[in-house]
C-alpha cells in the first residue's frame, strides 16, 4: 500500500471504529430527556406550535418557556417517526462522528497523520459520557466547526468570521451551547479590531447577535443561556451533568486522560493568532464548575495541543508511538461501550422498563 492511500485509510478505519461505538452506546442507553424532545417535536411538527409555555407541569403551567431547542426537537421527531428509535441513534452518532472530522481537520494537515488519530481519539473518549441521543450533539458538531473556522480565520480566511455569524443563526435554534460559538466569534472580532482600530471589525459578532434574536423567543434567547450559567436557578444544582466531575470515579479517566496530554504537550508558547490557551483553560475552568462542557474543552484542548506540537520532530518510531495509543484509547472506548452491547443483546425494551414501568407511565 503507498503512502497516499494509508493517510486515507488508516483515518477511516479508526473514524468508522468510533462511529460504530458511538451507534452501539446510543442505541442501547436511552436517554430518557429524549421523550420529551420527542412529545415537544411532535407538537411542533403536527400542531404547527412552538413550545414556548409550560404544558407539562401541573405547577408551572402555562409559564413562559425559551425554545431554545425547537428544530432538533423537531428533527428528531421526524426521525422517529420514520426510522424509530433506531434511526434516532444512528442521526446522533453521525452528528459525533462529523464533529470529530471537524476536529480532524482542524488540527492541521502539517502533523502527521498518526499525531491527529490520537489527538481525535481523545476527543472521542471525551465523548463517551456524553454519548446521547440529546441536543448537546448539535452543540459538540457546531463547537468544532467554530474551532475549524477560528483556523481558517488564522490562516487569512475573511469570510470564515461571517460564515460563523451565520450559523449562530441556526445554532440559537438547536441548544443553548450557542452562547460559547458567540464568545469565541467575538473574540475573534476583538483581535480583529485591536489589529485595526476598525469598528467595521465587530460586525460579525453583532450580525451572529442580531440573527439570535430572529427566533421564536426573540431577545430571551440569547439572555436565557448566559443567565443559566452565571447565574443560575437553584433547581440546576439538581441537574447531574451541571454538578462538578468527581475525579475519584471511573467515568473521569477521559478527562485525566486529556489533561496528561495537556500537561506533557504544555499549552504556554502557541504561535498562533488566536489565544488557545486562554480558551482552553476557560472552558476547563468552567467545566471543572459544570461536567456538561467536558466535551468543548476536550475539542480545544485537542486543537490547542495540535498547535503546539507542530514543530516536533516526527520519527517513525514517534508515529508508532501514536498509532499505538490511539488504538489503546479506542479498545478503552470499546470497554465503556461493553455493558451498554450486552444491555442490548438482552432486549431494549426490557432494560427501559426495569427503570421506567409501562404501567405506571400509562397510569
Amino acid at each position: 500500500m503507498n503512502a497516499p492511500a494509508s493517510r486515507r485509510i488508516l483515518p477511516a478505519l479508526f473514524f468508522a471504529a468510533w462511529g460504530a461505538l458511538f451507534s452501539v452506546k446510543i442505541l442501547a442507553e436511552v436517554d430518557p430527556d429524549l421523550f420529551f424532545h420527542l412529545k415537544e417535536g411532535q407538537r411542533i411538527v403536527r400542531d404547527g406550535r412552538f413550545p414556548l409555555h409550560e404544558e407539562y407541569s401541573f405547577t408551572a403551567k402555562g409559564r413562559d418557556m425559551v425554545a431554545t431547542e425547537w428544530i432538533p426537537q423537531a428533527a428528531g421527531w421526524v426521525l422517529f417517526d420514520a426510522a424509530g428509535y433506531p434511526g434516532v441513534a444512528f442521526f446522533h452518532a453521525l452528528l459525533l462522528l462529523a464533529s470529530l472530522i471537524a476536529l480532524y481537520r482542524a488540527t492541521g494537515s502539517a502533523l502527521p497523520g498518526e499525531l491527529r488519530i490520537l489527538l481525535i481519539a481523545l476527543a472521542a473518549f471525551g465523548y463517551m459520557n456524553f454519548c446521547a441521543a440529546r441536543v448537546q450533539a448539535y452543540t459538540f458538531l457546531l463547537f468544532s466547526l467554530f474551532l475549524l473556522w477560528t483556523r481558517a480565520w488564522e490562516e487569512g480566511s475573511e469570510a470564515a468570521p461571517w460564515a460563523m455569524a451565520v450559523a449562530l443563526g441556526f445554532w440559537a435554534n438547536m441548544h443553548g451551547g450557542f452562547m460559547a460559538g458567540w464568545f469565541l466569534l467575538t473574540g475573534i472580532c476583538l483581535l480583529r479590531l485591536r489589529k485595526t482600530g476598525h469598528p467595521w471589525e465587530l460586525g460579525p459578532s453583532l450580525l451572529g447577535a442580531f440573527l439570535c434574536f430572529l427566533h421564536p423567543s426573540g431577545p430571551m434567547a440569547f439572555v436565557y443561556p448566559a443567565w443559566f450559567f452565571f447565574s443560575p436557578p437553584a433547581s440546576r444544582s439538581m441537574v447531574l451533568e451541571w454538578t462538578p466531575l468527581d475525579f475519584s470515579q471511573a467515568n473521569a479517566a477521559p478527562t485525566l486522560l486529556i489533561l496528561a496530554a495537556l500537561a506533557w504537550t504544555g499549552l504556554k508558547g502557541i504561535a498562533a493568532p488566536f489565544p488557545w490557551a486562554a480558551l482552553t483553560l476557560a472552558l476547563l475552568a468552567a467545566s471543572l464548575r459544570g461536567r456538561k462542557l467536558l466535551p468543548l474543552f476536550g475539542a480545544a484542548a485537542v486543537v490547542s495541543m495540535s498547535l503546539k506540537l507542530r514543530g516536533v520532530d516526527w520519527t517513525a518510531r514517534r508515529r508508532k508511538a501514536c498509532l499505538a495509543g490511539a488504538a489503546a484509547v479506542t479498545l478503552a472506548m470499546a470497554w465503556v461501550v461493553w455493558p451498554a452491547e450486552k444491555r442490548l443483546a438482552s432486549g431494549l425494551a426490557a432494560d427501559m422498563e426495569s427503570a421506567y414501568p409501562r404501567a405506571a407511565v400509562e397510569w
